[in-house]
Parts: structure tokens; sequence; C-alpha cells
């Protein structure tokens, strides 16, 4: 069927918007993973007094008897099938490493790990006999590598290398294994996102963790997006370039400051430190320096500081307007509300979910993702955040969004189109009109005896 001329540009610039929109993304769903916490404090009296952080004092102003406990942590497991039996694997969600590991039948160490990978029952097992260790900040593993085919969702499958664990210190009951989504690897084969692209499951080395604090159906409680999610199209979405850690790329970026804030006042640190994105970490971790920065500030805000044995909170009183707390990642201040996190016990707020201590590694751990939808782009070096709930981002002056700049440039691009077609289309009818108005019958005839009359 031949198209109208003048309904040209119409179906070209609907057909350049449809096709910005076209996006394959690969849904996961995530199923939410108690961590048993002891109580960090027995009485809230012995630990409220002065006492010596790393570099100055900071005196106490609450005292009051009672127990504080950490919040209950979640963490997430993604359920994966892994060989000829399809036998299911519940593994602990982890950006802050690398490898896909299951512990082998006969595995010592840790007892809590029920499910276990027995390669003799899979005919489709490899072993290449290839040993690897891996240690980790709360426990560690060792192994073989094997190859196996792998089911993630549904009926798709490829054939993935991951770690067959002999001995582990593992930690975490009802979890059978790590899915490590770290871009770290050393061998593209041990990568479960690169693995996706090779087999042409998905055209895209990027995916998001969204997570959520209330049960949906299914008991799912959070989805890994494998793919760019249509969150990171709007404009309240913004990026921040992957940073180098330890000569290898984790996902890690530059936190430049942290900060507390409310509706009247703003107290700042400005150091810059290298932040890694952990989904497989209860908490966010912090250097000290930052308390040393802001103490003097933090009687505005009603606040003092708590001791651990290794490690300092923050405490508020509830009768005052508890503080937020501000990240600036990159060029962008990400605010975590003050109401989201955190633990309530008689007249005090805990921060519960944020812990200062002198470590060499810093890392903004799952709490981070309940807020703030999180991309993980691996083709573009870059980290990408969508607000969540009440959470804000500060982009400052960063201009307009990616996609508000595609569209225009569609636009625009229709729009000259069109006036092309129109011009044309006028063009052509002035032509026509000209043509019927002269006469082209015996033209030369009556020309020449126009002449002879005269």
């Amino acid at each position: 069927m031949k198209v109208p001329t003048k309904y040209l540009s119409l179906y070209l610039f609907i057909y350049l918007i449809s096709i910005s929109f076209i996006s394959c993304v690969i849904e996961v769903p995530l199923y939410p993973l108690k961590v048993k916490r002891n109580p960090k404090y027995s009485n809230i009296s012995t630990v409220m007094e002065k006492y010596n952080l790393p570099e100055d004092n900071i005196e106490l102003s609450f005292s009051e008897e009672g127990s504080i406990f950490m919040n209950g942590d979640i963490l997430f497991i993604a359920r994966i099938k892994l060989g000829s039996g399809k036998k299911e694997f519940r593994l602990l969600l982890d950006t802050g490493s690398s490898l896909l590991w299951v512990a082998k039948n006969g595995c010592t160490g840790d007892n809590s790990i029920e499910n276990k990978y027995n390669p003799d029952e899979s005919t489709t097992s490899e072993n290449t006999g290839q040993y690897f260790e891996i240690q980790y900040g709360t426990g560690a593993c060792k192994g073989y590598y094997y190859g196996d085919n792998i089911e993630y969702i549904g009926n798709k499958q490829f054939k993935l290398y991951f770690g067959v664990v002999n001995h582990a210190d593992f930690q975490a009951d009802q979890c059978d294994g790590i899915i490590g989504l770290s871009k770290s690897y050393e061998d593209e084969r041990l990568s479960f996102i690169h693995m996706l692209k090779e087999y042409d499951v998905t055209d895209s080395l990027a995916f998001s963790v969204k997570f959520e604090d209330v049960k949906m159906a299914d008991n799912i409680a959070g989805v890994l997006y494998i793919g760019e999610h249509e969150d990171f199209s709007k404009d309240e979405a913004v990026s921040v370039p992957l940073t180098f850690y330890r000569n290898k790329i984790f996902w890690s970026a530059t936190l430049y400051s942290f900060g507390l804030k409310t509706q009247t006042s703003e107290t700042i640190s400005n150091r810059e430190i290298n932040i890694l994105f952990d989904t497989g970490s209860n908490n966010i971790i912090l250097p000290v320096e930052y308390l040393i920065d802001i103490q003097d500030s933090l009687k505005l805000y009603n606040c003092s500081i708590i001791k651990s044995d290794s490690y300092y909170q923050l405490i508020s009183n509830i009768y005052s307007s508890p503080p937020d707390f501000v990240f600036k990642i990159g060029p962008h201040n990400l605010t975590i509300p003050w109401n989201y996190g955190f633990h309530r016990r008689n007249s005090y707020y805990l921060y519960s979910f944020v812990l200062f201590q002198q470590t060499s590694t810093y890392i903004m751990g799952s709490p981070f993702f309940f807020v703030f939808h999180t991309l993980f782009d691996g083709k573009n070096d870059q980290l990408k955040f969508y607000p969540l709930k009440t959470s804000t981002i500060d982009k400052g002056s960063t201009g307009l969004s990616t996609f508000v700049i595609v569209l225009i440039v569609i636009a625009v691009i229709a729009f000259i189109v069109a006036l092309a077609l129109i011009t044309y289309y006028f063009v052509i009818k002035c032509k026509e009109k000209k043509n019927k108005d002269i006469p082209t019958e015996n033209l030369g005839v009556n020309y020449f005896e126009g002449l002879y009359k005269k």
C-alpha cells in the first residue's frame, strides 16, 4: 500500500517516538531474607557517657535506662536453578562481590546451608579443577570452579561457570550461597550479567535493584531488573561515574560529603571518600571523621553519639525535629529522610542503619536501595539513581536529562522532515496550478496569427 505523502511525516514522528521507548527488561523476583541480630546495647545509661573519638571528645546529653536493638536487617535472595535436574538454590544478591557460588554436597563449616550442589547428580556438570578462595567482610569460602546449566527464571537457560564450595564460614539462614554481580571479574564466563548478554538473553550489561519495605504478591519484596528500567528515563533520575577501587572496578562512586539537614538548618562534612554500593551489606558504613566534623553542631539537632565495640551511631530526641541524612554523590545531593529506617526506643530515635567506624572500606548497603532505585550500568561505567518514597535528589544545575534531550532532538528532526514534506507538497501543487492556467492547444498557430494580423 502506498503511503500518502502528506501523512509520511506523522508516521515517521510516531515511529521515532516509539523506538525510543523500546527496552528489553527482564524481571527477576527477589525475596526477603531476615538477618538475625544480637542486642547491641544492654543498657543505654552504661554507654551514653563521655568518651573519646579518635581525635576529639564528645559529650553525650541523654541518659535513660533501657535496651537498644539494631533494626531487623533485610537482605534479598534470588531463586536460581542449577544442573540437569534444575535444583533450586536461594542465593544472596550481592553487588559487592563477583562470583556466583553454592555449597557442595558434604561442605564443611557453616551448617546453616541446607540446599547443596552435587555435581554427580547433574549430567551437564563440568569440573574445571581450578581452585579459588574468597574472603568477605563477615565470612569466607573456598572450593573449585564448575560449569553447568543455570536457569534464572522460567525456562531460560545458559551455561555458567561458578564456584562450588567445599568449606564455608557464611552466616546467613535460609540462604544457599551468593550470586555476585560486581564488575571485578577476571573471567567473563564467571559473570552472570555478561553471560546473559553472551547468550543473547539480553542486549544490555545494565541491571538495577529495587527493594520494597513491604511484601508484595507471593512474598516478593523486590525485583532485579536486567536491562535499563523505565525509571531511569525519567527526569528525576541522575547518573554518576564509577570510580576505581583497589585496581579493579567495583560498583563504587565518589562520596564528596555527608551531612545532617532539617527544614531550617544544614551541617555538612566535606570529606571525599570512595564508597561501594553493596546489596549484600545490612548497613551504610561511613568514616568516623564525618562525626568529628559535625560534632559541634549535633546539639542543634538534639542529637548525640553512642558507641559500641568498634563503631559509633547517632541518636536523636523524638521531641525535636530529627535531621535527615544527606549524601553528596558526584554532583548530586541524595537525601534519606529521618523517618525511614530508624529504631524508636522510649524518647529516642536511633539511626540504626548508619555506622561510623575506622575501616579501609566504606559501604552503601541495602538500606540505601530501599530509598533509591539504583542502576548498575556496566557498558557506560556509571551508576544511576531514581528516588523512591519520600527521598529526594537535589540535581543542582545539571541541565536537561538525557531523555528530555532525546525527545527534543526527535521533535526537531520530525519538524524539519514535516516542513520539507509540506514545502515539497505546496511546490508541486503550485506547479500543477500554473500549468492548468496556460493554454496548450494551438499555442504556436495563435502566436503567428496574431503577428500576421498586426
